[in-house]
């Protein structure tokens, strides 16, 4: 298992431009004894309702949307560069088609109420506050729908979540 520190949110620092868009995240949620792990890119950091929130972005058609919706708790781990290819193993095979944590070769740890990775060199463990759909007429750029979602009709739901619990092995 990583050597994880805890932090507390006023001791956490990360650049939230380039943690989702360029290092991604293993979004892990866990619900009636399964457990599912999604590669995430989109999705943002900060302060709501006196809170650290994470806000993470699930389609419907996603197995882990319907994890997300039984759960009271997920998890993000963000883990170093070396392990990019099981990153992107994550997030091109369904855990609807096979066990792909299992075969994503990573080790799978229930660390601070939520499933996370040990591989991880920083976690953080959320609990869900507020979910919503994705509304198409709400979007004021009419291109986003062209160029993000095609012809695929299935939008994002958003999911907030207090960060509850921050690990590092900074």
């Amino acid at each position: 298992m990583q050597p994880w520190k805890e932090l507390t949110p006023a001791e956490f620092s990360a650049h939230s431009f380039t943690l989702y868009d360029k290092d991604w995240a293993l979004l892990t949620v866990e619900a009636a004894d399964r457990v599912n792990a999604m590669t995430i890119s989109w999705g943002g950091l900060g302060t709501l309702w006196s809170s650290p929130m994470a806000t993470v972005y699930v389609r419907q058609n996603r197995y882990t949307y319907g994890l997300m919706e039984e759960a009271d708790t997920f998890s993000l781990s963000f883990l170093p560069g070396q392990y990019r290819d099981k990153l992107q193993y994550l997030g091109t095979v369904s855990g609807r088609d096979e066990d792909k944590i299992a075969g994503s070769g990573l080790t799978l740890v229930h660390e601070g109420g939520a499933p996370a990775f040990a591989e991880a060199g920083l976690v953080l463990v959320c609990k869900k506050l507020y979910a919503q759909l994705m509304e198409p007429g709400c979007f004021t750029d009419d291109s986003i729908m062209g160029r993000h979602y095609g012809k695929d009709p299935s939008l994002h739901k958003i999911y907030m979540g207090r960060v509850e619990r921050i690990f590092s092995d900074q």
